[in-house]
């Protein structure tokens, strides 16, 4: 699966610093809405995933999802939704170039500068 746009993006994750494309495989950025419910309490980092054909093929044929975390296991759930167009661009969020400029009000960090 890719990541993809998720709705009301306010974070980007980066890479970690030390993180070797040719060592650790590839690790793109991961857009994600970041909030706290009530303004206190551990923040919520919701982010979306677009499986491939072959990938919903199999999901139709019977297979799961496998979530993979490195590091610490955070709590973590899995919904679908319906997608959310990339605000950078008219096209859905799985066919457009991530690399370009952050709408306002999104910041970037490197996965290894968040503590929650």
């Amino acid at each position: 699966m890719r990541p993809v746009w998720v709705k009301d993006a306010n974070k980007i994750y980066k890479p970690p610093r030390d993180w070797m494309e040719e060592r650790d495989g590839k690790c793109g950025d991961l857009y994600v809405r970041r909030f706290q419910p009530d303004g206190a309490g551990p923040a919520y980092h919701y982010s979306a995933w677009k499986p491939s054909a072959d990938e919903l093929q199999a999901l139709i044929d019977g297979g799961v999802v496998e979530l993979l975390i490195i590091g610490v296991q955070p709590a973590v759930a899995l919904n679908v939704v319906e997608e959310t167009l990339d605000p950078r661009s008219a096209v859905p969020s799985s066919d457009s170039d991530q690399r370009r400029d952050l709408p306002s009000g999104i910041d970037a960090v490197l996965a290894d500068e968040t503590k929650t």
